[in-house]
């Protein structure tokens, strides 16, 4: 059972399977940001993913692994990690070029 990026996981597998998602315009949830990820079950969690969903086409394999990338980097940045966060930043990027270092905090509190 994955302790961490479990909502991640069933996204991809939702995706995969052809599911498709509606926008609700109203408030069906409140949503805060828990304390830091624990590094060690970021990086479990992001091998399993990878593992369980290696049979995917190049191009979406990239973007996952990029993602988790970005997922590590993050855990090991706030865990005091810096060298190791880095190196997981600029894997992410690698992968998946992009102008940002993220996807955009949907539930941001700057946010209006």
């Amino acid at each position: 059972m994955l302790r961490r990026l479990e909502d991640y996981e069933w996204l991809l597998r939702w995706g995969f399977r052809g599911g498709s998602l509606a926008v609700f315009n109203g408030i069906a949830a409140e949503i805060s940001r828990g304390g830091r990820a624990n590094a060690a079950l970021v990086e479990q969690a992001a091998a399993y993913i990878a593992e369980k969903h290696r049979s995917v086409g190049t191009v979406l394999r990239r973007r996952m692994k990029s993602y988790l990338a970005l997922e590590l980097a993050a855990s090991r940045l706030h865990g005091g990690a810096p060298v190791s966060g880095a190196l997981a930043l600029a894997h992410s990027w690698m992968l998946h070029p992009r102008a940002q270092p993220s996807l955009e905090p949907f539930w941001s509190e700057d946010r209006a």
